[in-house]
């Protein structure tokens, strides 16, 4: 599964506090400069915690014992080279509160958009049927008309002369307003010995809409080797129980994000500093997806409007107390084996036992409706889904391997000397790794890893890739079953 987030969270505060120091005025800057050297020993040490959750935990105490210490006597900073200097920490709250790099500021944004797709799909037939030359009849299989408007709330994290910046921002659905959603299919079947159509109509939706995931917003500079347009606007997607079926309207065409088959526009730096300026974005996008030499065709249309500087962040939340393990996504866990069993197909029986426990969890249908209805996010999901395979033992099992979404790559935290350290024989080792290896190919199969990163922040669709990666698995250690064992 991922990488370890309780390094990546740790990492985040640590940058979030050295860009305090680099920010304040010159009476503090002697007393920050030794708190940032002290700062950068404890990232190190922070490095070498790997999976270990009481070192992780240890370090972050220190992080946070010094970082009150600075900020009880640190001054207001004070100037800069950008007018908008005066906010050097206004994001505390937002939803990536806590990013923050060094060198970089931040300010919150608001976005609000209008998205409208038109889809039809159009079809042919012979009229009559079976007759030469075919008299071509067309009629709309499939008609859509689908049109929103939903604000979002993030922030513009960017360095003081924008050459580099992130607009990173997350729907509301208190905030989203469906205008028009309105679509039926046609179709027809032939019946009786003459083979005479009954034509065929279904409106939909026939109950009311949901929504299931808010729409996203971001702006990345610079943007990635080959990418079209810098702006990726993920659409929201709403389902629907009707009585006939449960059907669910996802990104559709209206996906505008890095590689654009047919939009080309980047915010540059000069830009940005301009909207900086000006607190105020605004752009329309229009495009019609075809085939050539067919009518059948979607109309989309993105208008956005971004305002910075705009907005208070969400109260602060009660503090929890620390687990002693953190469940990351895309991490795989193993409870080791009894040590006084030696016999290698007894092991493997046992991982292979519970690796369909964890997918079996994975694909429980009654546990991602509480996470839907409880609004749970997916590191919440993926304790709770170790926790109904192990029960309070989870917290004593250990992460081996993961998988990265932000650069697709297996990071490995056991070699094969430490799954035979801890009991395991080789073949675990490599069934695991075949599970990494469905993470790291679905993740490349992506035109950027952080449209995977965003698909695996959803429950639902951690959900499948976790299956699948266990399925995986699963036939790895039956396969050497079915050879090696009696």
């Amino acid at each position: 599964m991922m990488k370890s987030k309780s390094i990546l969270w740790c990492g985040a505060i640590l940058v979030s506090i050295i860009f305090s120091f680099s920010a304040a005025s010159a009476d503090d800057a002697q007393k920050a400069s030794a708190l940032n050297e002290k700062l950068q020993e404890l990232q190190k040490k922070m490095q070498t915690c790997g999976s270990n959750a009481d070192c992780i935990q240890k370090v972050t105490k220190e992080i946070q014992t010094i970082t009150n210490e600075y900020m009880k006597s640190a001054k207001k900073p004070t100037g800069g080279s950008t007018s908008l200097n005066e906010e050097r920490e206004p994001c505390i709250g937002f939803p990536a509160s806590g990013t923050i790099p060094s060198g970089f500021s931040c300010l919150p944004v608001v976005i609000t958009i209008t998205n409208k797709e038109e889809v039809r799909e159009i079809e042919s037939y012979c009229d009559p049927s079976g007759v030469l030359p075919c008299n071509k009849k067309e009629y709309v299989k499939k008609s859509l008309n689908f049109d929103y408007t939903a604000e979002a709330r993030g922030e513009l994290v960017y360095r003081s002369d924008f050459k580099e910046f992130h607009v990173n921002a997350k729907g509301t659905p208190s905030k989203t307003r469906i205008k028009q959603l309105q679509g039926y299919h046609d179709w027809y079947t032939l019946e009786g010995v003459d083979a005479k159509k009954k034509w065929h109509h279904q409106s939909f939706p026939k109950a009311s809409a949901a929504i299931r995931i808010p729409f996203k917003f971001g702006i990345t500079y610079p943007g990635g080797q080959g990418d079209t347009v810098n702006i990726c606007f993920v659409p929201m997607e709403i389902e629907s129980k009707d009585e006939s079926e449960n059907w669910l309207l996802g990104t559709g065409t209206s996906k505008l994000c890095w590689n654009h088959p047919t939009i080309r526009y980047s915010v540059t730096p000069a830009m940005m500093k301009e909207i900086a300026a000006k607190k105020e974005f605004k752009k329309t996008f229009h495009w019609r997806d075809s085939r050539p030499g067919e009518k059948s065709y979607a109309d989309n249309y993105i208008d956005i409007k971004m305002e910075i500087g705009k907005g208070k962040p969400a109260p602060p939340e009660k503090p929890r107390e620390p687990e002693k393990i953190q469940f990351i996504p895309l991490a795989q866990y193993k409870k080791p084996p009894d040590k006084q069993n030696k016999n290698p197909c007894d092991i493997v029986k046992q991982d292979l036992a519970e690796a369909k426990k964890i997918r079996d969890a994975f694909k429980d249908e009654k546990l991602l409706e509480r996470a839907k209805k409880e609004d749970w996010d997916v590191a919440r999901y993926v304790k709770e889904v170790y926790q109904k395979v192990f029960g309070p033992s989870a917290k004593t099992n250990e992460s081996p391997m993961g998988t990265d979404p932000t650069t697709c790559k297996i990071k490995i935290n056991w070699d094969k000397k430490k799954y035979k350290e801890k009991g395991f024989p080789e073949i675990c080792y490599d069934a695991d790794l075949a599970h990494e290896k469905v993470h790291e190919g679905n993740c490349k199969k992506k035109s950027n890893p952080l449209e995977y990163d965003a698909d695996m922040s959803f429950p639902d669709k951690l959900s499948k890739e976790e299956v699948s990666a266990y399925n995986a698995k699963i036939k790895y250690l039956e396969d050497w079953i079915k050879k090696n064992c009696k």
